[in-house]
Order: C-alpha cells, then sequence, then structure tokens
C-alpha cells in the first residue's frame, strides 16, 4: 500500500531554504559570536603553520630519507636478481646518486 504525505507545505519549506530565514544584524552576530566564546576557543588550538627549528626540519627529513633509499635500493637488486643478473657496486651506487639532487 502507498503512504500518501501527510503534509506537503512543511516538504516544501525544507526543500525551499530562502523561506523565512531571519535576517539577524551584524551587530547581533558579533554580539552572539563573543558571549558564547567561538573566538576564544579557536585561538587556544595550535596552528600547524607554526615554524620548527631546523634541526627538526633535518630530522624529519632524514626520518623519511633513509628507509625509502632503503627501499629504492632492495628493488634495484631485486630487479636485477629477477632478469638473472648480478647488480655490480657501480650500477647501485649510479641508480642511488641519480636520485640526489642537484642545485
Amino acid at each position: 500500500m502507498v503512504r500518501q504525505r501527510k503534509n506537503q507545505q512543511s516538504d516544501k519549506r525544507l526543500i525551499d531554504p530562502s523561506s523565512e530565514v531571519p535576517d539577524i544584524p551584524e551587530k547581533e552576530q558579533w554580539r552572539l559570536i563573543k558571549e558564547s566564546g567561538v573566538l576564544n576557543k579557536l585561538k587556544t588550538i595550535p596552528s600547524e603553520m607554526e615554524d620548527t627549528p631546523v634541526a627538526e626540519e633535518i630530522f624529519n627529513a632524514v626520518i623519511i630519507i633513509i628507509p625509502i633509499s632503503f627501499l629504492l635500493l632492495l628493488m634495484e637488486i631485486l630487479i636485477h636478481f629477477q632478469y638473472g643478473k648480478h647488480p655490480t657496486l657501480k650500477t647501485l651506487v649510479d641508480r642511488m646518486v641519480s636520485g640526489v639532487p642537484s642545485k
């Protein structure tokens, strides 16, 4: 059995957001914001854009660079063995040095 809607006008008000929207003056909005304390809560949250010391930046970079470099080296060795070749130290060094940025 199909249900019929009880009140179709209330559904139209939910769909149309422009109907009956209260217009609050800007001064009243600021008063409500100040009374609620929302701005004070935002000031206590630490921002992610804070400056970090150079030593910490270097440490963070090294923590990422070392494992990824070892994975690159391991993959290079495994690729050589996959094709039945034994990589020489020169080929491995050439591959690792090419990943280092210059200038």
